[in-house]
């Protein structure tokens, strides 16, 4: 039976082992899903893995429960991004399988890089260290807004949008400025009011699922800043989202297994934009809805899938 390492920035013992109720039903939910699939599953916090083997974590089985020295097979990667944790990575890609590849880890986090692989459909991005690169580069923004993030966020996390003429109080190293796309008009064919976004998740080259988020009050989207959350089938992507997934998994194929989102936003004229990638896809994005039957039939989807991928690791037995 292979043995699933889950590593996490921080799993709690002796309570519930993560932060939220979300978190906690999802991973539960998850775990689940895995053993149906004839593996073990073990949550534990990244500093807790040592050369194959996991020291101390948690899985569930009525009711969570502590494991000690367990020799892992494969590790789903959950952890933060920096430089201390991608050595690890780099580590665990040779000890045991991991899942993503590090290559794709880094790929999608950079924002930069995410501009410069594909730059005729992400919006014109510079980077800046300071207020004084800032005036300078803002001058080649064209819209009438700037988007303000961190070079390698997420979670919507200091993300900001401001006029063009306005001055930010401060920039920190490693920040990005984008010209904005103005999606306030909604989008009449999924039905969306106000600032809107398109999120394609992605298993080896196949969407899995797809939603969009949206704000009527603010123009970020982020579900953790407020957005809405809206599940749409796959069927009723725009055509021409669709296309821009094949454009971009064509650029990152090579990389085996890989799941990650794309998000997207149309503009006023119909085109198609790719604001950023993300390679941590949230297991969890379901989990509030569950009672709905339509969705938990699509998180048990989900989850089934990134199951095969971590049991499998090979995108020919999926």
């Amino acid at each position: 039976m292979k043995k699933i390492g889950i590593l996490m920035p921080e799993v709690k013992f002796g309570e519930e082992p993560l932060e939220t109720d979300v978190l906690n039903g999802s991973y539960k939910d998850f775990i689940t899903i895995l053993q149906s699939l004839g593996a073990e599953a073990y949550l534990a916090p990244w500093q807790n893995y040592e050369k194959c083997k996991i020291t101390k974590g948690v899985t569930f089985s009525d009711g969570w429960k502590e494991a000690h020295d367990i020799n892992v097979d494969v590790v789903m990667d959950k952890f933060p991004f920096n430089d201390e944790t991608n050595a690890l990575r780099e580590s665990m890609k040779k000890e045991v399988g991991l899942v993503n590849d590090p290559r794709l880890e880094t790929f999608c986090k950079d924002k930069l890089n995410t501009y410069q692989t594909f730059s005729e459909f992400v919006p014109k991005t510079f980077t800046v260290n300071n207020l004084e690169e800032y005036e300078k580069s803002v001058k080649q923004i064209t819209s009438s807004k700037v988007v303000i993030k961190p070079r390698y966020g997420l979670d919507g996390i200091d993300v900001h949008i401001i006029e063009k003429n306005e001055q930010p109080s401060s920039i920190e190293k490693d920040t990005i400025i984008m010209d904005w796309v103005d999606t306030t008009h909604g989008n009449k064919t999924l039905g969306i009011k106000g600032t809107n976004d398109v999120r394609c998740v992605v298993i080896n080259g196949e969407i899995d699922h797809a939603l969009c988020r949206s704000s009527e009050k603010s123009l970020i989207t982020n579900y953790y800043q407020g957005g809405k959350m809206h599940f749409i089938d796959i069927k009723d992507v725009p055509s021409l989202v669709l296309e821009k997934v094949k454009i971009i998994d064509k650029k990152i194929e090579h990389i085996h297994p890989r799941i990650y989102c794309a998000d997207f936003m149309i503009d006023g004229n119909g085109k198609v934009w790719l604001i950023e990638m993300n390679s941590k896809p949230g297991l969890h994005m379901f989990q509030e809805w569950v009672s709905d039957p339509k969705i938990k039939a699509k998180q048990e989807q989900f989850h089934r899938n990134v199951g095969k991928v971590l049991i499998c690791q090979d995108t020919t037995n999926l």
